[in-house]
């Protein structure tokens, strides 16, 4: 069951041409999608009238009543006509007769504790939030005002002990006897519902904080005419976000002569990573190093699928049954090589069903097919470029990158493979690839900080120099220059004015360091997939990991794995439990574990 669920109502539509509104249910709809961008199982409810939204607050009381549910995040949103007197509000459905007076509302007015009494045998935090006026009628006369006043007594009564629900966050869009906007001239949202938005999708605040960030966006950008309020007694540091935060869980020295480790493997039968050294393959379990295997040093490139490690070198392949050799520890020499036309080789790809590899690096690419127990080589591939990475989308669908303008998509699914190109419109050295399942998208990341986004569905192409020195990692770079030779002064100055450093210096500065003729950059070296595909982790040399959300292509975080003592990184891969390990050229492997978010 999703641990997150929500109920996004917006009424526009009113029965009453008197009472019709223009962006409820826009408001609404954004909302929605936003939520459900986090995680969430939202249900969109536009126009309801009295009975249906009572329907839906009974549905979604049920569902937060299952005893199967556990903790959960629950949020109601609401938008379009509403009154607040003496504190308490009422919700106008679309059934609301015009003129509004207190006959109607006492048979289809749903008070706001109706929505929290809702959400109150919740485990976990409940977000109630309600984009609308909080004022009176105008016009009522002090008769209708007692009998206002009166029913809210009985019905606050009824409600006995909501006001007081635990862990929960109310947001008004307005404050308490004010009015709210429905949107500016032009504008399908109203300003809360745009702002609302923006705050739902970080990643780096928690609930209050995000309501909060909303409701300061409001009174700044109407000049404090309106002003949101945020009443909470949450608990907890709960946020929006579904993404995990990430925290260096171990560090693991791999013993072998330094820059001798290439790259990392995590193995999905058990997530321990493979690392090839020279000359074996060393296991590590959980930050501890466990079994290995020896090989001959001519191995310079490993892959792991399953139970099955793969080994190639110049003009070799081989296929290894780790079951019982590394996880005992012993030693096994590998000896069934199968001849490939491929040298001085990079890395391996290898097809989700284990039936096709793909060997490539400097020059071309062999691919590999199993055939009666064993492997043969089923094509080779010669270009003039190298041939950095390889990932495949499918059993029969493969995707190359290497420097040159294009990424070369490959096609296994005849006796005679075929290859076309998709153009990136620029020239770049495609140090990885990755393939985003559920959204058809081939990320590519790349020298000098660009990744590049592939949609599959027709090649387009969007690229995005996402990640520009220095300022995704101020603090890095500060102790990048001060290592490119500038004093403490110079860097200082680079990081706060760019511009004054550069006119004060000129282009010849870079001349005279070891980054001549230009400043540094990142080059972004590897990237994998966590968190199901809403995660891309991109290894940059520098040290650093940047996570991207797959979903909105956001940069979120960044994490150091060696960045801070002058350690670049060499390789980095994702484990089926989300923990990311990363090899820098110091031959320590770091893992981050994924903290994850409260519900």
């Amino acid at each position: 069951m999703n641990r997150r669920i929500a109920l996004c109502i917006g009424v526009a539509g009113y029965h009453a041409d008197a009472l019709k509104l223009d962006n409820p249910v826009n408001d609404a709809r954004r909302i929605h999608a936003a939520l459900r961008n986090r995680g969430f199982d939202s249900t969109l409810l536009p126009d309801p009238t009295a009975d249906e939204l009572i329907d839906a607050l009974t549905v979604l009381r049920a569902k937060i009543e299952d005893p199967a549910a556990g903790r959960l995040l629950s949020v109601v949103y609401y938008a379009g006509h509403a009154i607040e007197i003496g504190g308490f509000g009422v919700l106008l459905p679309a059934d609301t007769p015009a003129p509004v007076t207190i006959g109607p509302i006492r048979r289809s007015g749903v008070p706001v504790l109706e929505v929290v009494a809702a959400l109150k045998a919740g485990r976990g935090p409940k977000v109630v939030i309600v984009d609308a006026c909080r004022s009176a009628i105008d016009g009522w006369s002090d008769l209708q005002l007692r009998d206002f006043a009166a029913w809210a007594d009985s019905e606050t009564k009824r409600l006995a002990g909501v006001d007081v629900a635990g862990d929960l966050a109310l947001a008004y869009s307005t404050a308490s006897g004010q009015t709210a906007s429905d949107g500016r001239t032009g504008s399908r949202n109203s300003l809360y519902c745009e702002k609302l938005e923006t705050a739902l999708l970080r990643h780096d605040v928690s609930i209050v904080e995000a309501l909060t960030h909303c409701g300061q966006e409001v009174i700044a950008d109407t000049d404090a005419k309106q002003r949101p309020w945020v009443y909470t007694n949450l608990s907890g540091k709960a946020g929006f976000s579904d993404l995990p935060a990430y925290a260096l869980a171990s560090s693991t020295t791999l013993v072998t002569q330094r820059g001798a480790v290439t790259r990392l493997h995590a193995r999905a039968m058990d997530g321990a990573v493979v690392a090839n050294l020279h000359a074996r393959l060393q296991v590590l379990h959980d930050g501890e190093l466990g079994g290995f295997i020896v090989h001959g040093p001519a191995y310079t490139a490993a892959a792991t699928w399953e139970d099955d490690v793969f080994l190639a070198g110049p003009h070799a392949f081989v296929s290894l049954d780790t079951r019982a050799e590394a996880r005992q520890g012993a030693e096994f020499l590998p000896t069934a090589d199968v001849a490939i036309d491929c040298e001085e080789v990079h890395g391996i790809a290898v097809s989700p069903g284990g039936e096709f590899a793909i060997v490539h690096g400097q020059a071309g690419y062999a691919v590999m097919k199993r055939s009666d127990g064993g492997w043969r080589q089923h094509c080779v591939g010669k270009r003039p470029e190298c041939v950095y990475s390889a990932v495949f989308q499918s059993d029969r669908v493969a995707y190359l990158g290497g420097y040159g303008n294009h990424v070369v998509r490959l096609r296994l699914d005849g006796d005679t493979p075929r290859a076309d190109r998709i153009a990136l419109g620029r020239s770049l050295h495609v140090y990885d690839l990755a393939w985003l399942p559920g959204r058809n998208t081939l990320a590519a990341v790349c020298n000098d900080g660009w990744v590049v986004w592939i949609d599959l569905a027709d090649d387009t192409v969007e690229r995005l120099r996402m990640f520009e020195w220095p300022s995704v990692d101020v603090p890095g770079a500060y102790g990048r220059l001060r290592r490119a030779q500038l004093s403490p002064d110079e860097a200082s100055l680079y990081l706060a004015d760019r511009d004054r450093f550069e006119a004060e210096n000129g282009d010849e500065f870079w001349l005279r360091t070891q980054h001549a003729p230009r400043p540094p950059g990142y080059d972004l070296l590897c990237c994998d997939v966590a968190e199901q595909g809403r995660l891309l982790a991109i290894g940059a040399d520098a040290g650093l990991v940047f996570l991207v959300d797959t979903r909105s292509r956001e940069h979120v975080a960044t994490l150091d794995a060696g960045s801070d003592i002058g350690v670049r990184l060499q390789w980095m891969t994702c484990a089926g439990d989300g923990a990311i390990h990363v090899l820098g050229q110091d031959n320590i492997v770091r893992c981050f574990e994924p903290v994850r978010p409260y519900v």
